[in-house]
């Protein structure tokens, strides 16, 4: 069964490239095999991009990947992008992304990693990709954002790098990314816990003592981890262990 469906998806992967633009051929013909499909100035519109270039991801679901550098993407273009599931890596950097193009792309459910640099999306979409709660990695450098998108992108709680360099970002801008920067580090219990599933086991009040464990008790304030059956004590290599897994989630923010 596996293999007919290979062949089907190989079938069709042969009609689109047989149809497509000559400039997409490599490109969709290597992106197979490398689950990166690398667009970069190929002068794609909007149209080209829906006729095209969303069938192919479409049939390959693999491909997560897609870097649209120095193309035309748009509104349009945009929009068709926000509704793929299964990339999670785009790059539209300098393909005339505008803030109704940053709205469309914030409605993205799967993208973690998104470059609009050297756009203009304006404080107005940035904001809009600051209310998106899947992305961990954002590069707005040179895309006309002021304080205002800047304190917006401080409030969100997911992003772990972006990079707003090169934007007409002034005092208060940067005061909010500073202070978000520091809020991550002292207050991460609280901001992005991340809970680990020991199956059969669950940390005791007294294996969180502070005689036993200095320090361990504030880390993991009192938290169950996988309360499930069993109840065994967790000696304390392991409760190491998992303070060392249970990291902070730092914002690292070029500006």
């Amino acid at each position: 069964m596996s293999s007919s469906l290979e062949d089907i998806q190989e079938k069709i992967n042969s009609d689109i490239i047989n149809s497509v633009p000559e400039k997409l051929k490599r490109p969709f013909i290597d992106a197979i095999a490398s689950k990166k499909l690398r667009l970069q100035n190929k002068d794609i519109t909007a149209a080209e991009l829906i006729d095209y270039v969303i069938p192919f991801l479409n049939n390959n679901k693999n491909v997560i990947d897609l870097d649209l550098y120095l193309n035309q993407i748009g509104v349009e273009g945009a929009r068709a992008l926000a509704v793929n599931k299964t990339l999670t890596i785009l790059s539209v950097c300098d393909s005339q992304i505008g803030v109704e193009s940053a709205r469309a792309l914030a409605e993205s459910l799967t993208l973690t990693s998104l470059n609009v640099s050297y756009n203009q999306i304006g404080d107005e979409g940035a904001r809009a990709l600051a209310e998106n709660l899947t992305l961990t990695s954002l590069n707005a450098d040179n895309s006309h954002i002021g304080d205002e998108g800047a304190i917006a992108l401080a409030g969100n709680h997911t992003l772990i790098t972006l990079d707003v360099r090169n934007n007409q970002i002034g005092k208060a801008g940067r005061n909010a990314l500073n202070q978000s920067i520091q809020a991550r580090h002292e207050n991460f219990m609280q901001q992005k816990l991340t809970f680990l599933a020991v199956m059969g086991t669950k940390i005791r009040n007294d294996a969180l003592s502070d005689n036993n464990n200095s320090g361990v008790r504030p880390l993991l304030h009192y938290y169950y981890i996988g309360v499930n059956n069993g109840g065994n004590r967790l000696d304390k290599f392991l409760l190491n262990e998992i303070v060392d897994y249970i990291k902070p989630n730092p914002l690292k923010v070029c500006f």
